[in-house]
């Protein structure tokens, strides 16, 4: 009897963190010699107020914690809004839509906004391209720094 509660006792503890590991962090690779970062319509919020940790450098890698996603998508699905600068005032250039409940980066929404484009390489995984930059995944994975 003993054994059979504790059974089900753990498939509970299970399921209920099921949410909380469906997805782990964002990885962001910007290809381009310009700055991004992130805007949320929700909370109204640009990712620079985390400081340099939600800037995405020009040419550079960047792991975006969980933590931070979670913070800044605590409604799902969520919609980030891409801007070409440091501070969210730059153009948007697409929105990447995250949802927790179906693992992570679930869509690109390109506006085709002077050569920029977002491409999304798996759920967790997006790349931030300029027409005239564009190398590949390769180039972009062993010319980049991770940040």
């Amino acid at each position: 009897m003993m054994r059979k509660l504790v059974k089900i006792a753990s498939r509970f503890v299970l399921i209920g963190l099921l949410p909380i590991s469906a997805y782990a962090d964002i990885t962001v690779i910007n290809t381009t010699n310009v700055d991004a970062t992130a805007y949320s319509p929700y909370y109204e919020q640009c990712s620079s107020s985390l400081g340099s940790r939600g800037i995405i450098k020009a040419n550079k890698m960047m792991s975006i914690k969980q933590a931070y996603v979670d913070t800044f998508c605590s409604k799902q699905p969520c919609d980030a809004e891409i801007h070409m600068s440091n501070d969210c005032r730059g153009k948007t250039i697409g929105t990447i839509q995250i949802d927790a409940t179906k693992g992570g980066i679930t869509a690109v929404n390109n506006l085709d906004v002077d050569g920029y484009r977002l491409r999304k390489i798996d759920k967790s995984t997006t790349i931030i391209e300029k027409n005239e930059t564009i190398n590949g995944l390769f180039g972009a994975l062993f010319n980049l720094k991770q940040e």
